[in-house]
């Protein structure tokens, strides 16, 4: 006697849709394989972000050591030029966008 699911085709639609062991088996190797992936890429960028750092600290080393007692002045000096440039950037890409760069202008035209 056959069951009333194998008379209907669901036990058939029902064992295509139950994981099999091998397709279980194939499922948690992929898995394994895509961890080990990421697990590369995460020593990867964790060694490059370490070299990072002491190329870094090597270059603030050398910059202190060589310019000796004129670092402070120098550095400072770099980065006031620095930032000018970066406000004049700015400055630049909002006129571009026909936005006014003084705050007291922009207060009007809210009004």
């Amino acid at each position: 006697m056959t069951r009333p699911s194998d008379q209907d085709g669901v036990g058939e639609l029902r064992s295509r849709h139950l994981p099999s062991k091998r397709r279980m088996t194939d499922e948690f190797e992929e898995s394994m394989q895509r961890h080990a992936k990421d697990m590369k890429s995460w020593l990867i960028d964790r060694g490059l972000l370490l070299l990072t750092s002491v190329v870094l600290a090597g270059v603030a080393w050398a910059t202190i050591h060589y310019l000796g007692e004129s670092y402070f002045p120098v550095s400072t000096t770099v980065l006031i030029v620095v930032l000018l440039v970066e406000n004049w950037r700015l400055h630049k890409l909002l006129r571009e966008h026909g936005i006014s760069t003084r705050w007291h202008k922009r207060a009007k035209d809210k009004s």
